[in-house]
């Protein structure tokens, strides 16, 4: 598997933006206020629906039916970390663009090597972009090891 990435983690008892629950952050999202589509994805999610949790994680993300928010949709999709390719570069942009104004263009380079782990051919383009802004000599030469 993606080896490299799961040892980032490695010391920590749970993942950056994640609870220990991992549905937390499902449970936490007032229901009530959601168009019927998105209460069915939201009900679907709950049942560790993958395609469910990242279209409700990329209607946060677009502000699609809902109040656009960032870290939201980073959270949502967290759930599918080392599993989705478009998860990963979805959360990879969040970063890059920065919650709450502010880049993490670091975890953005991790989100995007792993969506390119994955097969995702655009995520090698954001990496390099995103590795020229920072003169990061690792992700300027970093391949994908497959």
């Amino acid at each position: 598997m993606f080896k490299w990435f799961n040892s980032l983690f490695r010391d920590s008892d749970k993942l950056p933006g994640t609870d220990n629950d991992d549905l937390v952050v499902l449970n936490s999202i007032d229901t009530d206020t959601l168009p019927d589509d998105l209460k069915h994805m939201h009900s679907k999610a709950l049942d560790y629906d993958p395609l469910a949790i990242f279209r409700l994680g990329l209607s946060y993300y677009n502000g699609r039916g809902v109040d656009q928010d960032y870290d939201l949709a980073y959270k949502i999709m967290m759930l599918l970390i080392n599993e989705d390719a478009d998860a990963e570069y979805y959360m990879g942009e969040i970063c890059r663009q920065g919650i709450k104004g502010k880049p993490d263009y670091a975890q953005a380079c991790c989100h995007y090597a792993a969506a390119m782990h994955f097969g995702m051919p655009q995520a090698k383009v954001r990496l390099k972009e995103v590795a020229n802004i920072t003169g990061d000599e690792f992700w300027l030469t970093w391949e994908d090891e497959k």
